[in-house]
């Protein structure tokens, strides 16, 4: 699994810190007169699985966060979200991964997708998908802190030293030295 890696003199570093960040409720554009009765069913449970993560019930949020999914099957953000609830927060890394597949179907270029897909697979020991879907992730324009950061542990757990430090360079390059 991986846990992070501390440069001398530096604390470890998280991986998943980036990844347990707040997200905004899905907004609904339309007026409530041209929403499909699914969009607005959607989006109620939506508000309460919001409202379950913060008070901390997060298996429920996840149960409302699926049926919202259920009901809104191309939604790739609400995929996106459960796919952060199940591996940052309930430690399940096959639903996490399952879901990250589902928001990088409905957009492919959704680098955190392919970083919360990488980190999964990387923990279950799924070598070669993780280094798969860590290369989509790193395939971003400007690729995030906590892709390289990632990356980088997952390198150097494998035992690829020289890939390992290349990407502690490139994090520096775009994002300091600083690895918080």
């Amino acid at each position: 699994p991986t846990s992070g890696i501390a440069l001398e003199g530096a604390a470890p570093v998280d991986p998943f810190a980036q990844l347990d960040r707040d997200v905004a409720p899905i907004k609904v554009s339309k007026s409530v007169v041209d929403t499909p009765n699914e969009t607005i069913q959607a989006k109620g449970l939506l508000d309460r699985a919001l409202e379950a993560e913060a008070t901390g019930d997060l298996d429920g949020a996840a149960e409302m966060y699926e049926k919202a999914l259920k009901l809104m099957p191309e939604n790739g953000a609400i995929a996106g979200r459960l796919a952060a609830l199940h591996l940052v927060k309930l430690g399940h890394n096959a639903d996490g991964v399952q879901y990250a597949r589902l928001a990088l179907a409905a957009n492919p270029m959704d680098y955190e997708a392919a970083l919360m897909a990488a980190i999964g697979l990387a923990n279950m020991e799924k070598d070669t998908e993780a280094g798969e879907y860590f290369d989509l992730a790193l395939s971003a324009p400007e690729p995030s802190s906590e892709t390289l950061v990632s990356y980088s542990a997952f390198s150097e757990e494998k035992g690829d030293l020289e890939s390992a430090l290349m990407l502690l360079v490139r994090h520096e390059d775009l994002h300091g030295d600083n690895l918080d």
